[in-house]
């Protein structure tokens, strides 16, 4: 599909677009390509020296992970600081990280 339209956007959670839609008013005439359905997108794995989250990782993956909580109580405090459960459950970590916006879900959980 993102290869047939050269338009179209990728989008992860869409939490900012649901947020935004009413004032943009090119948005629903987009066409938006859903990316969290991909379970390779979205691991959340522990190894001996890393955590590894997929790009498509929701706040609400590390919150109810086990080894996360036991591991890494800190990350999880944080994730526990993002918006409601509405956006703990949909937001991906990634997406607010590589988008830097002070309007990301991510951006105001994280910041001191």
């Amino acid at each position: 599909m993102l290869a047939s339209d050269g338009a179209a956007v990728p989008i992860a959670g869409g939490t900012d677009l649901l947020v935004h839609w009413p004032v943009r008013v090119e948005a629903p005439e987009r066409t938006y390509v859903d990316l969290s359905r991909p379970d390779s997108l979205s691991p959340l794995r522990l190894t001996a020296g890393e955590l590894l989250l997929g790009g498509l990782t929701t706040y609400w993956d590390v919150i109810r992970n086990a080894l996360a909580r036991a591991e890494f109580p800190q990350l999880v405090a944080a994730a526990r600081r993002v918006g409601a459960f509405q956006i703990q459950a949909g937001a991906p970590w990634a997406g607010n990280f590589v988008k830097a916006s002070p309007a990301a879900a991510g951006g105001r959980g994280l910041m001191p």
